[in-house]
């Protein structure tokens, strides 16, 4: 229909959303995007909301299903180039069209600058949203940009290692393993020479901890287990170690002792989306979308990248569907390792702690220079580490404070959880008092802070001592 409209004319049709978020229309609508012919989407739950006429609320479609979201889509032709696209989103009626928070606008540049790979639509529920967003793509490239030599300062390649379906053949359970007489070697299994590896899956892991819960999702550590260094979570399956290395082998990492893993199971209304953890070198399940290529530095640096609340932030409102695709991970602006450089020993020595609690990552640990003994799992010191490291990419992204505390409170689940237990949204309070202490010691991108030397431009943790000095394990 576009190429057919007259070229001075215009056109509207009514269309799932879908055909600007989804993957499978993205060169469709792509092609709209680049050409410059897309003059308005706005896009409707169907769901109508409550007034004089409709009491009781209702449907635009009475026999569509209320979540099911569809979109007014209007395009030029081709001697009528539009030089901006007004947009809306999760509109309800007509009159919210009308609602200049709920409506906005975003250059030809503007989209080509957000999710550059697909050229589909992010998903923004407010003019601050699509503002502040745009912001950070200006700030930092994406992840991985295809058709650039350039488009890649991580190095990053992104993959999966086992498939729950199609490689189930090699899946054995705890009951087989023992019915056949394998001997449990911690979380393996071996029998002579062979060796049977525990099965990690996205569930089992979440942010900075591969040991949040066992395959079931019904059983989530207890802090006891937590503060057990041998304590890993039970897996549903083992894989054969050979077969592993096998795949494993086949996408080349500097680092082999530790697997980047980002759940791809996920929603934009959990309580967070992106959730990253380091794993222990082995078998992963189809749940991880893997980070192959960087070494341990650069995967930690990654890690709290991920973890961020602003990544978080920027993630959902690329997040169409409750799964993370693998290109919307490419396209999230982070970064470069030039940029992570001058706080890599801020970072890394806060992620290690945060993410060294159990034996099995040992090797990751000495992989990173360090010679001690797995952290003990402390919930408050770990909150407010992890307050730290939001403060300081807060900071790196460029987010105002004001902006800091709008995109905190765009997680309302983080924030009745700590309201529920401390009676304030106490995650908000830490992080807005590291910021603010980091802004007082000067802290920019082209100025980064001194966390050794003493004076007005230093900033020091109250609460990290220096290196080897951390809350260890006996």
């Amino acid at each position: 229909m576009s190429n057919v409209v007259a070229p001075e004319g215009r056109f509207g049709v009514l269309l799932p959303t879908a055909i600007a978020t989804g993957a499978g229309s993205q060169h469709l609508f792509g092609d709209f995007t680049r050409r410059g012919v897309l003059a308005s989407l706005y896009d409707f739950e169907n769901r109508r909301p409550k007034s004089p006429l409709l009491p009781k609320g209702g449907k635009w479609f009475e026999s569509v299903h209320s979540s099911y979201k569809f979109c007014l889509i209007s395009l030029t032709g081709s001697d009528s180039v539009e030089s901006a696209t007004r947009l809306g989103f999760f509109l309800g009626d007509i009159s919210d069209l009308d609602d200049p928070a709920r409506v906005f606008t975003l250059t030809t540049e503007e989209l080509a600058l957000i999710n550059p790979n697909t050229g589909t639509l992010p998903i923004f529920r407010s003019r601050r949203d699509a503002e502040l967003t745009a912001s950070i793509y200006r700030r930092f490239p994406i992840l991985r940009a295809h058709g650039s030599s350039s488009g890649n300062p991580w190095g990053v390649r992104l993959r999966r290692i086992f498939d729950m379906t199609d490689d189930s053949g090699l899946f054995s359970t705890q009951e087989e393993l023992e019915a056949e007489e394998w001997e449990s070697d911690g979380s393996a299994y071996t029998s002579n020479t062979l060796k049977m590896l525990p099965l990690h899956e996205g569930r089992m892991g979440h942010q900075f901890t591969h040991r949040y819960a066992d395959s079931s999702g019904l059983h989530t550590a207890t802090l006891e287990e937590l503060q057990e260094p041998h304590f890993t979570p039970t897996p549903q399956y083992w894989v054969p170690e050979g077969e592993t290395e096998k795949r494993l082998s086949r996408h080349p990492a500097m680092c082999r002792t530790a697997l980047l893993g980002h759940r791809r199971v996920t929603r934009n209304t959990d309580e967070r989306t992106a959730i990253a953890s380091l794993i222990p070198w082995g078998a992963t399940s189809y749940g991880w979308i893997l980070s192959f290529g960087p070494d341990g530095k650069r995967l930690t640096q990654l890690l709290t990248t991920f973890n961020s609340f602003i990544y978080d932030y920027t993630l959902r409102n690329n997040l169409t569907q409750p799964s993370l695709p693998q290109s919307t991970t490419e396209q999230i602006p982070t970064p470069t390792p030039a940029d992570l450089e001058p706080y890599e020993a801020f970072i890394i020595r806060r992620a290690l702690e945060l993410t060294y609690t159990a034996h099995d990552m040992r090797d990751f640990a000495r992989d990173l220079g360090d010679e001690g003994s797995p952290f003990r799992w402390d919930s408050e010191r770990r909150k407010r580490i992890r307050a730290e490291l939001d403060a300081l990419f807060f900071h790196l992204y460029g987010i105002k404070r004001e902006d800091v505390s709008y995109v905190l409170d765009t997680f309302p689940i983080v924030k009745r959880k700590d309201e529920e237990k401390y009676g304030e949204y106490r995650t908000k309070h830490l992080i807005l008092a590291e910021y603010d202490r980091m802004a007082t010691a000067g802290l920019t991108l082209e100025t980064p802070l001194d966390e050794e030397k003493p004076g007005p431009g230093a900033y020091r943790s109250l609460l990290t001592p220096p290196p080897g000095q951390g809350p260890r394990h006996g």
